[in-house]
Formats: structure tokens, C-alpha cells, sequence
């Protein structure tokens, strides 16, 4: 596979939308969390955020204290509200899960060429067969803000399925 982030960027002379561009990798589209795909294994994710915890911190921290941007804190809320676990997609560790904790990091998505896309892909992977994840379940607001993070789930070789908005489907 050689799947690059240009590869799901949205050409308007193409004509195709976000949703066919998504199609076209594989990536399937759910309107919310599905129960059934949770049952089946998949973990829920969602990216990391370049707002970050305590700054001049020595301690290693949980992902709910590291990523503190709105659209993050709002995932673990819908989280902690439906008792599920969690991973985030993270620039440094690949998959940061939710009860892991690492020390902070400053590496934002645009400094990562897509073969350190690929190695992250991988760390996903890694961290899923050991936790028994048969899938991703990628969640963001913003189809154009996913495609760094779509492609590191991808590179996991796991099936991956992009959900707007964040909400439990049967």
C-alpha cells in the first residue's frame, strides 16, 4: 500500500466529495459509534491536539491530561459518559491509550513525513494486537483535519471506519 496524505485530499476538479474520497481507501463511513463494531472489537479514537497539558511537567501523563483541545475533551466526555475505552492517535507514540500515561511531547502532524505516518501505523497496530482491537474507529469533526491521522490508521492495516458525528448508533 502506498497510500500518502495526498491521497485524501479533496480535489474540487475531481469532483469527488471527502465521503468518496474516503470510499475510494477503504475507509467506511458510519453516522456514530457503532454498538456492533465495538462488540466486534474496534477501538474508538480520535487525534491528538497541539493544545497540550501542564508545559514544565517531569511527570509522565494520561492522554485526557495531555490533549486538551475542545474537540478532545469532548470525546472523553462522550466517553466517560458511555464507559467505553479509548485511543488517541498521537504524533510521538502512535496510539496513546487511555489509561497509558507518557511524558509531553511538541511535534505537530505537518512534521512527520509520511514514512514516520507509516511507523506510527504500525505502533497502532502493535499496541491493538496486544489489546486484542480488531478495528479503528476514527473520530473527528473535520473530514480535512482527519487525513493525517486516516492515513496513520490505514498504515495500521486495520479496518478503519470515520464517524460524524460523535454519538452511539445500534
Amino acid at each position: 500500500m502506498s497510500l500518502q496524505r495526498k491521497s485524501l485530499l479533496f480535489d474540487r476538479r475531481s469532483r469527488l466529495t471527502w465521503q468518496q474520497t474516503f470510499r475510494s481507501q477503504g475507509i467506511k463511513l458510519y453516522e456514530g459509534v457503532s454498538r456492533e463494531l465495538l462488540a466486534r472489537g474496534y477501538l474508538l479514537t480520535t487525534c491528538c491536539s497541539t493544545t497540550k497539558g501542564i508545559a514544565k511537567t517531569n511527570r509522565e501523563l494520561l492522554a485526557s491530561e495531555m490533549y486538551l483541545g475542545k474537540p478532545q475533551v469532548e470525546f472523553y466526555e462522550f466517553c466517560d459518559r458511555n464507559n467505553l475505552r479509548y485511543g488517541i492517535l498521537s504524533d510521538l507514540y502512535g496510539l496513546h491509550m487511555d489509561t497509558e500515561r507518557f511524558p509531553l511531547y511538541d511535534i505537530g502532524p505537518q512534521q512527520l513525513p509520511d514514512t514516520v505516518l507509516w511507523r506510527r501505523g504500525e505502533m497502532i497496530r502493535d499496541v491493538c494486537d496486544r489489546l486484542g482491537y480488531k478495528g479503528i474507529i476514527f473520530q473527528l469533526c473535520s473530514p480535512v483535519r482527519a487525513r493525517t491521522y486516516l492515513v496513520m490508521a490505514l498504515a495500521s492495516r486495520l479496518p478503519v471506519v470515520y464517524i460524524i458525528p460523535l454519538k452511539l448508533i445500534d
